[in-house]
C-alpha cells in the first residue's frame, strides 16, 4: 500500500485559527488575523474599542466599525516574543469593506497610538487612506518626532463602494511603494516623499513591540476613522515581489496554511493509472474553501 500527501490551500476563510504557512507568501509574516480572531502567528487576542465589534459579511466573520469616530481593533504587545515591528522595509495587506471614508482613515497600523494615550507623529507605519477615503497613503516614520517621517501616495487606491477589496502596499527599503488591489498592480512604484534627507531608508529602532492597529482613526481629531469592516489583516517585516502582491490580493486566504493529507493508494491501482474515488470527493474531503 502507498501513499501520498496532497497540500492544501485555502480558497475561503478558514473556520478555525489556521497558522500561517512558513514558505511562499508565509516567508516573513509578523502578524496574521482574520474575522476578528487571534493574531495566529503569536495567539495575540485583540481588544475591541468602542464602536468596533464582530459581524458576518460576504467573506466570513468580520469584525465592523460603524462611526467614523471608532478607534477600531488592536492587538496588544505580545508577552512572549518581540514580533510587532517592521525595519525599513515591510508590507500590509487587508481584505475589507469600506461603506463611508475619511481623510485619515487607517486600515492596518503600528500605531503610536498606546492604550488610550496619543503622540505625534500618531503612525509609525500604516497602510491608509486619505481624500475622502479613496486615496492610499502609505506612511512611515523612524524617530521619535513628528517631523521625522515619509510618505507615499498613490491616487483612486481605495473604493468606498461597500464591497470586499484586498489591497496591499509593499515598501522597499530604499523607499519606494507599490499598491496592488484584487490580484493586481496598482499604479507604478512611487518614491516616498520625507521630512529629511534619509527619513525613508532609515531602519526603525524605537516603534519594536509596539501593539497591531486596524480599523482605527491615524490622528486624534473625532471624525477620521471609516465605516466598513476588515476580514483580513497580514503583515511582512519584509517587501514583496510584484507577483506576490498580486497573488496575495488575489486570494490571501493562501497565506494561511490549510491541511495536508496522506491519501492511501493500493500499489496495483498506483501501477494501472487507476484515478481512485477519494480524488474527485476532495473539495468535499477538504471542505469547499480548500482546494
Amino acid at each position: 500500500m502507498a501513499g501520498i500527501i496532497l497540500p492544501g490551500r485555502f480558497t475561503s476563510q478558514p473556520q478555525y485559527p489556521a497558522p500561517v504557512s512558513n514558505e511562499g507568501l508565509g516567508r516573513g509574516v509578523v502578524f496574521a488575523t482574520f474575522g476578528g480572531g487571534p493574531d495566529v502567528v503569536t495567539g495575540t487576542f485583540p481588544i475591541f474599542y468602542g464602536g468596533a465589534s464582530k459581524s458576518v459579511g460576504a467573506k466570513g466573520k468580520t469584525t465592523r466599525t460603524t462611526s467614523t469616530s471608532a478607534d477600531g481593533i488592536y492587538w496588544p504587545i505580545p508577552s512572549s516574543s518581540p514580533l510587532y515591528k517592521v525595519t525599513n522595509q515591510f508590507t500590509f495587506l487587508s481584505l475589507c469593506t469600506i461603506t463611508t471614508g475619511s481623510n485619515f482613515q487607517t486600515i492596518i497600523s503600528i500605531p503610536i497610538f498606546n492604550s488610550g494615550s496619543w503622540g505625534a507623529p500618531w503612525v509609525s507605519a500604516s497602510l491608509q487612506s486619505g481624500n475622502v477615503g479613496t486615496q492610499l497613503l502609505v506612511h512611515f516614520s523612524n524617530g521619535t518626532g513628528g517631523t521625522q517621517y515619509s510618505q507615499g501616495i498613490i491616487a483612486s487606491f481605495f473604493l468606498p463602494d461597500g464591497i470586499a477589496h484586498c489591497y496591499a502596499a509593499s515598501k522597499s527599503a530604499d523607499g519606494f511603494v507599490q499598491g496592488a488591489r484584487d490580484g493586481s498592480l496598482f499604479g507604478a512604484s512611487t518614491s516616498m516623499t520625507q521630512a529629511a534627507a534619509g527619513d525613508r531608508t532609515a531602519p526603525v529602532a524605537w516603534n519594536v513591540n509596539r501593539q497591531v492597529q486596524m480599523m482605527n482613526r491615524s490622528y486624534q481629531i473625532p471624525g477620521e476613522g471609516y465605516i466598513g469592516g476588515a476580514y483580513v489583516g497580514v503583515m511582512w517585516n519584509r517587501q514583496l515581489t510584484n507577483s506576490e502582491l498580486m497573488a496575495a490580493t488575489a486570494n490571501p486566504w493562501q497565506i494561511f496554511q490549510a491541511p495536508g493529507r496522506i491519501f492511501p493508494i493500493s500499489d496495483a491501482a498506483a501501477a494501472s493509472g487507476y484515478k481512485p474515488y477519494w480524488s474527485s470527493q476532495r473539495p468535499r474531503v477538504y471542505g469547499a474553501g480548500v482546494r
